[in-house]
C-alpha cells in the first residue's frame, strides 16, 4: 500500500506546527533563564529551572503516551497550545525562585501533552517518498521555531514583560492553523489510516548509536547551551541579545544539518558522520570558555565553538529520529524510547554541567566532561558499528 499524500493545508499543519510550538517553548525557558540569571544565581541553582521543566515534560510524555487516542488528539493540540501560552505568560512575569520552578514544571506537563498529541495526529503522514527527507521536513521546521525563540528574547531585553504578547502570536497562528488543516480538511480520516511506506529498515545496530547520539545531543543541548552559555555570557559582559544570537547559531545547525544529512542519502545509514560531528561540538565546547581569553575575536570564536555544538546536536536528533521511525517491527516502541532519552538528556545535562560548572560557568570541568562524553560516545558508536551483523543491514 503507497502512503498518502497529506493535502496543502494538512500539510502546512505539519510544517508549522513544530516551528511555532518550539517557538514558544523556548521563549518561555530562555525567558526563565535569562531572569535567573539576571537576579545572579550560579549555575548550579539556575540549572534547576531546566531541570524541573525536562522531569514534568518526561513524565507527562510518558503518561500521556499511554492514554491517549487518535480521536482526541486533534482537540488536545488545540486546547494545550492555549494552555502552553497561558502557563509561559506566568513563567516570564514570574520573578521568585521557588515560583518559577514550579511554573517551569507545568509548562514542561502542557508542552508535551502538545507534542505526543501532535505525534499521535501526523504519526502516518509521510510527505515524501524517502523517510530521510520527511525526517529532514520535521527538524527544519522545529529547528527553526527553536533557534527563533532566543533570538527574539534577546531582542527584547530592555522588555522582557513584553514577551507575554509575543508569546500569543505563535499560539493564536497555530489556532488557524488546526482550524484550517484539521477541520476543514475533508481528507483528514484517509491519511490517518496511512500506512507506513519506508524506503530502507533500520537494524538494532542503528537504532541503539541513534539513541546514544541523541542522548548525548540532548546533554549538551540542555546542558552546555541553554545553562551554562547564558552564564557565561554574563560574566564576560555579553548582552542579553548576544546572548540570544548565541544560542540561534546553535539552534540554526539543525534545520541546516537536516537538509545536508538528508542530501547524504546512503551513506547516513552509516554512523561515521555522526561520530565525527560529536567530536567536533565536544571540541567545540571544550574550548567555548577559553574564547574569551582573545579580547578581539572573543565573540566570533564562542560563536563557532557554539555552531559546532549545534552540528553535534543536530547529527545525533537526525540520526536518532531517522533510525527509530524506520524500525521495521515495532516503531512506536523505537519512537517511545526516542523520546524518553531527549526527557532523560534534557535532566541530566542541566543537573551535570551545572553542578559541575557549581558557582563559575568559566570553571573548565564541565566542558572537559562534555568532550570526553562525546568521545566515549563516538567511539562505543564506531565499535558498535563495526561488530555489527552483515545480516542486519537491510537497505
Amino acid at each position: 500500500m503507497t502512503t498518502a499524500r497529506p493535502s496543502r493545508r494538512y500539510l502546512a499543519l505539519l510544517a508549522g506546527g513544530p516551528l511555532l510550538a518550539d517557538l514558544m517553548l523556548t521563549l518561555i525557558t530562555f525567558s526563565m533563564n535569562l531572569a535567573l540569571v539576571r537576579q545572579g544565581l550560579p549555575p548550579r541553582l539556575q540549572s534547576w529551572v531546566l531541570t524541573i521543566f525536562a522531569i514534568g515534560y518526561t513524565l507527562s510524555a510518558s503518561l500521556t503516551g499511554r492514554i491517549i487516542s487518535l480521536r482526541w488528539a486533534g482537540t488536545l493540540l488545540v486546547v494545550f497550545n492555549v494552555l502552553m501560552a497561558v502557563t509561559g505568560s506566568l513563567g516570564v512575569l514570574l520573578q521568585n525562585y521557588a515560583l518559577l520552578l514550579a511554573a517551569s514544571g507545568l509548562v514542561g506537563v502542557v508542552s508535551a501533552v502538545y507534542f505526543v498529541a501532535f505525534q499521535v495526529k501526523m504519526g502516518n503522514v509521510q510527505p515524501f517518498p524517502k523517510l530521510a527527507w520527511t525526517v529532514a521536513f520535521y527538524n527544519v521546521s522545529w529547528g527553526v521555531g527553536w533557534s527563533l525563540g532566543p533570538l527574539i528574547r534577546g531582542l527584547m531585553e530592555q522588555h522582557p514583560e513584553r514577551m507575554v504578547f509575543v508569546l500569543w502570536i505563535p499560539a493564536l497562528i497555530h489556532l488557524l492553523l488546526c482550524y484550517v488543516g484539521l477541520w476543514r480538511n475533508t481528507k483528514l480520516p484517509g491519511l490517518e489510516t496511512a500506512s507506513r511506506a519506508h524506503d530502507f529498515a533500520s537494524t538494532p545496530a542503528q537504532r541503539l548509536i541513534g539513541w546514544m547520539g541523541i542522548l548525548t545531543g540532548s546533554v549538551l543541548l540542555f546542558g552546555g547551551v541553554l545553562t551554562l552559555w547564558p552564564q557565561l555570557g554574563k560574566l564576560h559582559g555579553l548582552s542579553e541579545w548576544h546572548v540570544g544570537l548565541g544560542v540561534f547559531v546553535t539552534g540554526v545547525q539543525i534545520p541546516i544539518g537536516a537538509m545536508l544529512f538528508a542530501a547524504l542519502g546512503r551513506r547516513i545509514y552509516r554512523p561515521y558522520v555522526l561520530a565525527a560531528l560529536l567530536v567536533l561540538g565536544g571540541v567545540g565546547y571544550w574550548l567555548l570558555p577559553g574564547c574569551f581569553a582573545s579580547s578581539q575575536w572573543a565573540y566570533p570564536l564562542a560563536l563557532a565553538c557554539l555552531a559546532a555544538c549545534g552540528l553535534a546536536i543536530s547529527g545525533g536528533f537526525f540520526h536518532s529520529v531517522l533510525y527509530s521511525n524506520a524500525d521495521p517491527v515495532r516503531p512506536g516502541k523505537s519512537v517511545g524510547i526516542n523520546e524518553s532519552l531527549v526527557g532523560v538528556g534534557n535532566i541530566l545535562g542541566p543537573l551535570i554541567m551545572g553542578n559541575l560548572a557549581w558557582n563559575n560557568a568559566d570553571n573548565p570541568l564541565p566542558y572537559r566532561v562534555g568532550f570526553a562524553i562525546t568521545v566515549v560516545v563516538a567511539l562505543a558508536a564506531l565499535a558498535i558499528w563495526a561488530r555489527r551483523r552483515e545480516a542486519d543491514i537491510r537497505y
